[in-house]
């Protein structure tokens, strides 16, 4: 559970590599961590991932909605890992 109560932020805005989004994704959605995390969540290069907080009595959880969108790539060659 998260304290969002004092949060003015409605939405936020990470681009970072692989690496770094899915230990995000674990941390957000109360995932396990371990070594290579990125390699069980692997995010594509320009892949768009949205996760949503909802309030539940004293905090928030977040889920995810949307896990690696790239329809807006113009090719297959482009949609890479």
């Amino acid at each position: 559970m998260f304290n969002l109560t004092e949060s003015k932020i409605e939405k936020l805005l990470i681009i970072s590599h692989a690496g770094t989004m899915s230990a995000l994704l674990s941390y957000f959605l109360d995932l396990d961590l371990f070594p290579w995390t990125w390699r069980k969540y692997l995010p594509r290069h320009a892949g768009h991932t949205t996760l949503k907080s909802s309030q539940i009595s004293s905090g928030h959880f977040f889920r995810l909605k949307e896990f690696n969108n790239v329809t807006f790539l113009n090719s297959e060659e482009e949609k890479t890992y």
